[in-house]
C-alpha cells in the first residue's frame, strides 16, 4: 500500500475515534476557549425578620452594611470596568432608605456628628432598636434596653455580646465585659454583673457595633466619592464642596501579633478613654456607609465614572468616558413566594400524590403586585429598572414566569433544581456545559440563568481550609471545565454566608480581584453581564436560535426543597389562614393599594383617612416566606423563637380584621388559633413583681419573657389554656388563662375545685384550693377575673414538718421550705366525680436540688450516618422526668457544644442517685439504638454536679 494511501487512512480512522468519542461523552471546552462568568452580588439582610414592623427586631440591617455591603461597593467603585450584576433585595433596599432618609435630616456632615435627641424625638423606634440605644445617654436605657444590652433575661438574641469567640479575641477589653454567666463559644466571662458601671455600658455598646464593621475599617482611611456642602450631601461639584471620608484608625492600637501580612490574627486596644459621643460617632460613619451603598447602586450601566482627581491633575479624555458596567436587580417585594401565591396547589407533585394540602392559595394579583413593587422601588430609589429578576429562594413556576416578563425583565435566576427537573436527571448529573446553557421559557422571550450553587459550595469549602489567595485561585481555574462559545455561568456570591459572618469582607475582595485579574489578563476568565450577552434584536443569533435553548413547561422548584415552605401540619395550618384571610379581604371590595403608595407603617391618628390599604399591608405582612419557612422547625429553634414567630403570624391577620371592622359594618371576625402550642418550659430567670400586677389583669407578655410556661388547651374539661410559674426572692407565683372567659363563675361553683399542687422536699405535697374564701386569713395573695387568675405563694407557707433532732420530731415543730430546695407543681381540677391532674404523674419542675442536682448531657455520636437529619432522646423511666420523647440539636445550641459535628446533644438536669431508662430514636434504623438502656446518675470524673452521657451508633462506649 502506497505510504499517501496509508496516512490517509490513518487519519480517517483518527478522525472516527474523536467523532465517537464526542458523541460518548459530555462536551469539553477547549483548551482555547475562554470561561465566561456572569457574577450575582447578593444584598440580602431581611430575608429573615418581619420586614413589616414599625421598628426592625433586629440590628442586621446595619450590620451587614458595615460588615459586607460597604466593602463590596468600595471595591466595585475601584473597578468600573469589571462587569457584574447586584442583586438587593426589595426589602433590603426599603430598609436601607429608611435609615438614610432618616438619619440624614439630624447628621452634621461638617462636624461629623448627630442631633441625637432630635433623632430620639422624632423616630425613635422606628428603625431598629439598638440604633437608639447607641444614641441615648447609657444612664437613660430602660429596663428592656438594659435587658438587650446585657442579657440579664437570657432570652435576648440579639445582645450586647452576641458575637463569636473571634471577635472577642479581636478586641481583649470586650472580652474582659463579658459577664460570668455568659459563655462566648469556649469562652467564659469573668465580670461580675453588680459590678458594672455606667462607663462600662458605654463600651459594651460600642464594642457590640464595631465589632460588627469589616476589619479593614479599624485601621484603614477610607475616602468616599461622596461630597458635602455645609451639613449635608451635595451633588453639585463647584469645587468647594467637602470630600467624606472614614477614619476609625484613632480608636485603637494594633498588636499584629508578629504577623503583618495576616491581619485576621490582630488585636485592637482602645487608644484612649471611650464616650457617648464616640458611640454617636458610629452612627454617623454608619451612615456615610449607607450612602455609599446606595451610591454605587445608583451607577448604572449608562452613568458615566465620577472620580475623585487630585488638585492639579487631571483626567485623561478616555478615562472621563468610562462607565461602570454594572446592572442591579432585585426580588419581589415582601421576600413573598411567587408561585406559591399565584397557586398552593402546585406543591402537589413536589410532596408527592398522597400529601395533604392547604386550603388553595389562588393570589395572583398579589404576586403581581409584590413584583410591581420591587420594579417601582428600584426605579425610585436607584434609578433604573431591573434587567433581571432573581425570586426570594430562587422560587420559579411555569406561571410564575410571564409576571417577570410582563414587569419587564430580561432574564430570571433559577435554581438549579428547576433545571434538574426539566432536564430529568438528577442535578449531580448535570454537566458543566448544561448549567451554563442559556435557556428561554417555552411561549416567552425571558431568558432563563441558573444559578451553579454547587461550585459556591466548592469555594466555601476551600476557603475554610486554605489560604484565602491560594483557594481562590485554585477555584477559578476550577472553573474552567464550564468553559465554552454557548456558555455564560452565572454564580450568586452572597458574602456573608460565604465568609462565615467573618468581618473580612475587604480582605476577601482584594484577593477575590487580584486572582480574577490575573485569570482575566491571561484570557481565561471572560467577566460579562447578561445585558452584554442577551441581545432582544430579533435578527440577532441569540433569537436565531444558534445559543438559545427552549424549556417546555417547568414545575415548581427552589434552591431548597418544597417541603422547607409547606410540608408539615403547622405550615398547611399557616397557609390555610392566610388564604381565609385574603379571601374575606377580597370580599370587602377594598381596593389595594397601588404600588407607589408607600408600605411603610405609619402613626395612626384619628384624623388619619381610612383606605382600606393598611389591610392590605397587613396581608402582604403575612405572605412573608419566613413564616412558613419556620413553622414546623421546634426540634431547631428555641421554643420561645418559634411561639413568638406564630404569634407575630398570626397578629398580621387579626389587624387585616381589625382594619375592616372599623371601616365596614357586619364584618365576621375570624378566630384563629395558636398554631403551634406553647411548649413546656422551666422559668427563664427569677420573675420581677415590679413589673406583674396581681390583679387579675394578665399580663401575658411580661409572664410569657420570664416565667415557665406550659398548655392545657388540648384538654376539653380544663378551664385553663396557658399556664405560666416561677419565683422570686420571697415567693412561688403562678398565673394562668381561662380558655373560655368564666373563669369567675366556674370557681364560685361549689361543686367544682381547682387545686395547685406544691411537692416539696422529702416527698412532702402542699395543696391550696384556689377560691378566694378558702384562702381568707392566709398570707396568699390571689387575684381572679373571667380572663384570667393570679396567684402568689410566700415562701413563710410552705411548711415542712422539722425533722431534724429527737425533739423536734416528737414536738411537731415546722420549718419553713428552702428555696434552693426542690420545688414542683402539679394542678388538679375536680368537677362532680371526674378529676383530672397535670400532669397526671410527679410535678413540673419548678426549682431543682441544687444540692443533688446533676447536669446530664446526652450525646449520640451519628458521624457514621453523617445524612442524620434529626435524633430523639426517649425517655421511658426517670424519677425526675416523665416518660417523654426528647429532640436531640445539632446546631451548637441548647447544650450542643459544637454545630453540625454529628454529635447529636441535649441537656438534662436529674437527681443524683436516680436510675434512669432511655432509648434513642432516629431515621438510621438500628436494633442496637433503640434499645432500651439504664444508667445511675452520678457525677462525672472530675466535673461535679455534670455529667456526660456517650453512646456511638452502632456502638455503646460506656
Amino acid at each position: 500500500m502506497p505510504l499517501k494511501l496509508i496516512k490517509i487512512t490513518a487519519t480517517l480512522l483518527a478522525l472516527l475515534v474523536l467523532c465517537s468519542n464526542s458523541v460518548a461523552q459530555p462536551l469539553k471546552a477547549s483548551a482555547n476557549e475562554p470561561l465566561r462568568l456572569h457574577l450575582v452580588w447578593q444584598l440580602d439582610a431581611t430575608a429573615d425578620i418581619d420586614i413589616a414592623l414599625r421598628e426592625l427586631p433586629q440590628p442586621i440591617v446595619r450590620h451587614l452594611v458595615t460588615s459586607t455591603f460597604f466593602p463590596l461597593a468600595m471595591r466595585l467603585y475601584q473597578v468600573p470596568d469589571l462587569p457584574a450584576t447586584v442583586c438587593i433585595s426589595s426589602e433590603t433596599l426599603a430598609a436601607l432608605h429608611r435609615y438614610v432618609s432618616r438619619l440624614r435630616e439630624f447628621i452634621d456632615l461638617s462636624s461629623n456628628t448627630i442631633d441625637a435627641q432630635g433623632y430620639l424625638k422624632k423616630y425613635g423606634g422606628e428603625t431598629d432598636a439598638w440604633l437608639d440605644i447607641l444614641l441615648k445617654s447609657s444612664t437613660e436605657l430602660s429596663a428592656k434596653e438594659l435587658d438587650m444590652l446585657l442579657n440579664v433575661s437570657k432570652t435576648q438574641e440579639a445582645n450586647g455580646f452576641s458575637v463569636s469567640e473571634e471577635v472577642l479575641k479581636r478586641f481583649p477589653e470586650y472580652a474582659r465585659l463579658l459577664p460570668n454567666d455568659m459563655k462566648v463559644g469556649a469562652r467564659v466571662g469573668t465580670q461580675n454583673r453588680a459590678l458594672y458601671t455606667v462607663r462600662d455600658r458605654i463600651r459594651i455598646k460600642f464594642f457590640y457595633t464595631i465589632a460588627h464593621f469589616d476589619i479593614s475599617l479599624l485601621s484603614q482611611k477610607y475616602q468616599l466619592p461622596l461630597y458635602a456642602l455645609g451639613r449635608k450631601l451635595t451633588d453639585k461639584k463647584t469645587g468647594v464642596e467637602q470630600q467624606l471620608s472614614i477614619d476609625l484608625s484613632d480608636y485603637f492600637t494594633r498588636d499584629e501579633n508578629k504577623t503583618p501580612a495576616d491581619p485576621t490574627d490582630d488585636t485592637y486596644e482602645l487608644a484612649r478613654p471611650i464616650g457617648e459621643d464616640d458611640c454617636q460617632r458610629l452612627v454617623v460613619e454608619t451612615y456615610k456607609m449607607m450612602e455609599m451603598v446606595l451610591f454605587m447602586l445608583r451607577q448604572s450601566s449608562s452613568a458615566p465614572v465620577q472620580m475623585s482627581v487630585a488638585k492639579g491633575k487631571s483626567l485623561k479624555k478616555s478615562e472621563r468616558q468610562r462607565e461602570w458596567r454594572l446592572d442591579v436587580i432585585t426580588t419581589p417585594a415582601f421576600n413573598a413566594l411567587i408561585p406559591l401565591l399565584i397557586d398552593s396547589d402546585e406543591a402537589k407533585e413536589a410532596l408527592g400524590d398522597g400529601a395533604d394540602l392547604p386550603l388553595r392559595v389562588d393570589a395572583s394579583d398579589d404576586a403581581r403586585a409584590h413584583i410591581a413593587r420591587a420594579v417601582y422601588r428600584l426605579k425610585t430609589l436607584v434609578g433604573t429598572a431591573p434587567k433581571g429578576f432573581a425570586p426570594n429562594a430562587l422560587m420559579i413556576s411555569q406561571a410564575s414566569l410571564p409576571l417577570y416578563e410582563e414587569a419587564g425583565a430580561l432574564w430570571v435566576l433559577a435554581p438549579k433544581a428547576a433545571l434538574s427537573k426539566a432536564l430529568g436527571k438528577p442535578s449531580a448529573q448535570i454537566q458543566p456545559a448544561e448549567i451554563a446553557s442559556l435557556y428561554r421559557a417555552a411561549g416567552l422571550q425571558l431568558w432563563l440563568l441558573f444559578d451553579e450553587s454547587d461550585a459556591v459550595a466548592a469555594l466555601r469549602e476551600r476557603l475554610q481550609n486554605q489560604a484565602w489567595l491560594e483557594a481562590i485561585t485554585e477555584w477559578l481555574k476550577s472553573l474552567s471545565r464550564y468553559a465554552g462559545a454557548q456558555n455564560l455561568l452565572t454564580l450568586r456570591l452572597d458574602l456573608h454566608q460565604l465568609l462565615d459572618g467573618k468581618m473580612q469582607t475587604a480582605l476577601f475582595l482584594e484577593h477575590f480581584f487580584k486572582a480574577l485579574g490575573t485569570e482575566s489578563q491571561k484570557t481565561h476568565i471572560i467577566t460579562q453581564r447578561p445585558s452584554e450577552v442577551l441581545n432582544t434584536n430579533r435578527n440577532s443569533k441569540l433569537d436565531k436560535g444558534e445559543k438559545a435553548k427552549r424549556l417546555e413547561q417547568l414545575v415548581l422548584a427552589a434552591e431548597q426543597d418544597i417541603q422547607t415552605w409547606i410540608g408539615n401540619a403547622q405550615q398547611r395550618l399557616a397557609w390555610t389562614y392566610l388564604a381565609l384571610a385574603r379571601a374575606d379581604l377580597e370580599k370587602s371590595n377594598l381596593s389595594p393599594p397601588t404600588p407607589d403608595i408607600d408600605f411603610e407603617v405609619q402613626k395612626q391618628s384619628e384624623n388619619t383617612p381610612k383606605t382600606g390599604h393598611q389591610a392590605w399591608v397587613e396581608l402582604y405582612a403575612a405572605e412573608q416566606s419566613m413564616w412558613f419557612k419556620h413553622y414546623g422547625e421546634q426540634a431547631f429553634e428555641k421554643e420561645r423563637e418559634i411561639e413568638n414567630i406564630d404569634k407575630n403570624f398570626r397578629a398580621h391577620l387579626d389587624r387585616i380584621y381589625d382594619q375592616l371592622s372599623s371601616m365596614l359594618r357586619g364584618i365576621e371576625r375570624r378566630t384563629f388559633a395558636p398554631i403551634v402550642l406553647p411548649q413546656e418550659r422551666k422559668p427563664l430567670r427569677l420573675l420581677n413583681l415590679n413589673n406583674i400586677q396581681f390583679d387579675g389583669l394578665l399580663t401575658e407578655t411580661e409572664w410569657f419573657d420570664i416565667a415557665g410556661i406550659f398548655s392545657t388547651s388540648d384538654l376539653a374539661d380544663f378551664p385553663l389554656s396557658k399556664c405560666y410559674y416561677g419565683l422570686t426572692n420571697d415567693a412561688f407565683c403562678f398565673a394562668a388563662a381561662a380558655k373560655n372567659n368564666n373563669l369567675t363563675q366556674l370557681l364560685s361553683d361549689t361543686t367544682k375545685k381547682l387545686s395547685l399542687l406544691l411537692g416539696l422536699e422529702e416527698n412532702a405535697v402542699m395543696e391550696f384550693v384556689l377560691h378566694a374564701a378558702a384562702q381568707a386569713g392566709s398570707k396568699i395573695k390571689m387575684a381572679l377575673s373571667d380572663e384570667a387568675l393570679e396567684v402568689i405563694v410566700p415562701y413563710s407557707e410552705l411548711k415542712l414538718p422539722n425533722r431534724i433532732g429527737f425533739l423536734g420530731a416528737i414536738a411537731g415543730q415546722e420549718r419553713v421550705h428552702d428555696k434552693d430546695a426542690y420545688l414542683g407543681i402539679a394542678l388538679l381540677w375536680q368537677e362532680h366525680q371526674k378529676s383530672i391532674r397535670i400532669p397526671k404523674e410527679k410535678f413540673r419542675i419548678v426549682q431543682e436540688d441544687k444540692v443533688n442536682t446533676v447536669t446530664v448531657r446526652f450525646e449520640l455520636d451519628l458521624s457514621a450516618k453523617p445524612a442524620a437529619r434529626s435524633a430523639v432522646l426517649e425517655i421511658l423511666q426517670s424519677e425526675t422526668l416523665a416518660p417523654q420523647k426528647i429532640a436531640l440539636r445539632d446546631d451548637g445550641r441548647e447544650g450542643d457544644e459544637k454545630r453540625n459535628d454529628k454529635i447529636w446533644s441535649i441537656l438534662l438536669k436529674l437527681r443524683r442517685g436516680e436510675l434512669i431508662e432511655y432509648r434513642y430514636l432516629s431515621e438510621e434504623q438500628s436494633e442496637v439504638l433503640e434499645r432500651a438502656r439504664t444508667w445511675r446518675v452520678e457525677d462525672g470524673t472530675n466535673t461535679p454536679n455534670k455529667a456526660v452521657v456517650r453512646d456511638v451508633f452502632e456502638k455503646l462506649l460506656r
